[in-house]
């Protein structure tokens, strides 16, 4: 019996020695209002992260509000899609936008985003407070029926308030 309950501690102390060791998915190096401002990539708020409101009716690009439950803050993300022979929504700025008016934003310039590339904004922690991401993109390019659309929107693009 005594045998079998030293197996038992041994097999549960190497169980835990290992969980101890064993680097944290959730480690994050900021929470709360720490975040605000933050990449989110870089401080681990990502490794989490969903997509909870989108646009994905952009010529040649997704709008993305990304949320971390660990770090209880959102960022607007970007994706560029290959542009091929129409230039597409070229943004020069992505933002977080929070319903106090409280916002981050990424300056992307007059370049705006490389084909395949994704950006993203800082950081806004907001557990309380509705946010959205936005884009600010240039009226017009090369096309007709993008030039029209882009003015409608009278450059600007966001996703719905969460």
């Amino acid at each position: 019996m005594t045998g079998k309950v030293a197996a038992l501690l041994s097999a549960a102390a190497v169980g835990i020695g290992a969980l101890a060791s064993a680097p944290s998915a959730m480690a994050v190096s900021c929470w709360g209002h720490w975040c605000s401002g933050q990449d989110p990539m870089a401080t681990g708020c990502g490794a989490d992260a969903r997509t909870i409101a989108y646009r994905d009716d952009i010529v040649g690009a997704r709008l993305e509000l990304r949320w971390s439950p660990t770090c209880k803050a959102g960022w607007a993300r970007w994706h560029q899609y290959p542009r091929g022979w129409n230039m597409g929504t070229v943004p020069y700025v992505i933002r977080t936008v929070q319903d106090t008016g409280y916002t981050q934003t990424l300056d992307l310039g007059v370049g705006g985003v490389d084909d395949n590339e994704t950006v993203w904004s800082p950081m806004v922690y907001s557990p309380k407070h509705g946010i959205k991401a936005e884009a600010l993109v240039s009226c017009g390019d090369m096309t007709l029926f993008s030039t029209a659309m882009d003015c409608a929107m009278n450059g600007k693009i966001s996703t719905d308030m969460k």
